[in-house]
């Protein structure tokens, strides 16, 4: 695991492996844009849910002292639908954490993701893409 503690206009990366040694977690903010970026991959299990909220929550805190919101682009196109109990953890981290002012834009290529994306976050700042482009343009333009 990579770790960076917070300093002024520098970025900052923190990696999570799971109990395998796979990497299934990048996580890496931006200050000077304010913009937290997840690349995730594979399965899941409930155990990797409790590092990865700790990781993101840091660095959305971060983005609400700071800037009053924070911008968040996840990046699953390489996870594939997760079991249930793993959808419902990382729902109720999001939700626990999730500001009106704030901005998540979750990238997925699998129509069984994007629907359970869908139904998991009925957030209005929360918006489902299916290219980084699109869904880093619809982030930056928003304040």
């Amino acid at each position: 695991m990579e770790e960076a503690l917070p300093g002024a206009g520098e970025r900052h990366v923190v990696g999570h492996s799971s109990t395998d040694a796979s990497e299934i977690y990048r996580i890496a903010y931006d200050p000077d844009r304010n913009l937290l970026t997840a690349t995730c991959r594979g399965f899941w299990s409930p155990e990797d849910i409790g590092p990865y909220r700790v990781a993101m929550g840091r660095f959305v805190r971060i983005g609400h002292t700071k800037h009053g919101m924070i911008r968040c682009l996840v990046d699953r196109r390489k996870c594939p639908a997760q079991v249930g109990e793993v959808v419902d953890l990382i729902r109720e981290a999001v939700v626990a954490s999730v500001r009106d002012s704030d901005c998540f834009a979750l990238v997925v290529t699998s129509t069984l993701v994007k629907m359970q994306a869908r139904r998991a976050f009925e957030l209005k700042r929360i918006k489902v893409f299916e290219e980084t482009e699109p869904a880093m343009a619809w982030l930056l333009g928003k304040d």
